[in-house]
């Protein structure tokens, strides 16, 4: 188990700063759900760990050696999943991830346990006779998670690993990174999927403009977001029609600072008052006897979180 610290990481692109002085601790053991808008820097930064680009500033270390001037050091522990697997007629799963267990300097008896290692954690029962030809756009993203795991890294880094999967292929796509996280292995996902990324990852990273704005897990940056904000909290009032009626009452209630009608079913409605007192406030609209049928904390999800602390300001 590997943990890595950035400290000051600087990538320049003639005048525009992909990053800018980003300091960053990975942990072993978590998913990382690398958030922030188009431009950001995240793909930039998910190079320079890869070791396929060089920093113009800062330092990467893992487990206290330095190895920001050796990014060959970094290709044995760190692993970058691939974007396209090729549509061959003549390799069946297995010899594929054999050839990247060659490719890593594994012995046959290295190579056999490596790819049974990656084939379960990647559950790809069934399709390691499968020529890559026969494969779906869901299977395909299995057998790239499973080559990322040939020569046993201990940090995999995914650029939107799941763009193009149906739902089911997604649940199962899912369902290995959180086998693999519980192995001690460290996970960073970028991808602007932010529902279903919400649902995978432990840790957030949020980044704009090649500045680092957050990490940590969605409640704690919440919290910290909604001291700087004067502790408010804004949620979405569910009804089942005519939103809009039910405005003036909920403009009544004391600890309400602000209504507004989201659509025919919703209102969004800001709470003044800490996490705690947030939490009464919902109570009480409960028992205001309106016919409420669910609230959800817009403050506590992640898209939620993205537009609160991003500004949408590109470079």
């Amino acid at each position: 188990m590997s943990e890595i610290k950035i400290t000051g990481l600087c990538r320049n692109f003639g005048k525009v700063r992909a990053l800018d002085q980003v300091d960053l601790e990975l942990r072993s053991g978590q998913i990382y759900g690398f958030v922030g808008p188009n431009g950001a820097g995240k793909t930039t930064l998910l190079r320079i760990l890869a070791g396929l680009d060089i920093a113009d500033g800062g330092e990467i270390s893992i487990d206290g050696e330095t190895v920001t001037d050796y990014p060959e050091i970094l290709r044995k522990k760190i692993s970058l999943m691939p974007d396209a697997l090729p549509d061959r007629t003549d390799i069946q799963v297995w010899e594929y991830l054999d050839f990247y267990g060659r490719a890593a300097g594994l012995s046959r008896a290295e190579r056999q346990k490596a790819v049974a290692f990656a084939a379960q954690l990647s559950n790809l029962d069934g399709l390691m006779d499968k020529f890559l030809c026969e494969l779906s756009k869901g299977m395909k993203q299995q057998v790239l998670l499973a080559r990322m795991l040939i020569h046993m890294p201990e940090v995999l880094l995914m650029d939107e690993p799941t763009a193009g999967l149906d739902p089911r292929a997604r649940i199962k796509f899912r369902e290995s990174l959180l086998e693999i996280a519980a192995t001690g292995k460290t996970v960073l996902i970028s991808s602007h999927i932010l529902s279903e990324l919400e649902d995978m990852i432990q840790q957030v990273v949020l980044i704009e403009k090649g500045q680092l704005l957050a990490c940590g897990s969605v409640a704690e940056i919440a919290a910290e977001h909604r001291q700087k904000q004067g502790n408010v909290c804004r949620i979405v009032v569910q009804f089942a029609s005519g939103a809009h009626q039910f405005a003036v009452a909920m403009r009544s209630f004391e600890f309400v600072t602000d209504v507004a009608v989201a659509s025919p079913t919703q209102l969004l409605v800001t709470i003044a008052g800490s996490d705690s007192e947030c939490q009464q406030a919902i109570a009480g609209l409960f028992q205001s006897g309106m016919p409420i049928c669910g609230v959800n904390r817009q403050d506590m999800s992640l898209e939620g979180l993205f537009m609160n602390v991003t500004k949408g300001e590109v470079q």
